[in-house]
């Protein structure tokens, strides 16, 4: 009988992702070291939302996310690759968010072990996270440039 009672139960597990509509930054978009880059997304869950990751890292190997790949690969000594990552929790409860960060600063230069250097320019992978409340996860990536403002043509 429990087990009977178990399976019934299994109609209501939550096994929907949520949805990702990136708004900006827009896929290609280009950027200088020192700009803000803003961020403006909607999220929406069947049920509820839990929290969302933004993630910004190097694309200097050429590599997608569709399988595990090893960031660091085809990196030149001299290239000093930027990285960001932060996330949030939705408030609780809610299935719907519009949510719009003037927060993501570019910045000029990167430390690198105690020197602080130029940031490399290139290729860079924007990734956004989202979980709901049920620990289903989807995600969205889109590529920007970062370019040294004596490269523009």
């Amino acid at each position: 009988i429990l087990f009977i009672v178990a399976c019934s139960n299994n109609d209501d597990v939550d096994t929907t992702k949520p949805t990702i509509e990136l708004i900006k930054p827009i896929d290609e978009a280009n950027f200088h070291p020192g700009d803000k880059l803003e961020f403006v997304c909607n999220f929406n869950d069947d049920t509820k939302l839990a929290s969302y990751k933004v993630e910004i890292h190097n694309n200097f190997n050429g590599h997608d996310h569709t399988s595990p790949t090893q960031l660091k690969a085809g990196l030149e000594e001299e290239e000093h690759p930027w990285s960001y990552q932060n996330s949030w929790n939705f408030d609780d409860g809610i299935s719907t968010a519009n949510i719009k960060h003037h927060e993501i600063q570019i910045p000029l230069t990167i430390n690198q072990e105690g020197v602080e250097e130029e940031i490399a320019e290139g290729h860079y992978h924007l990734g956004v996270y989202c979980l709901d409340a049920a620990g289903n996860e989807n995600s969205v990536f889109i590529e920007i440039e970062i370019e040294h403002e004596d490269h523009i043509h």
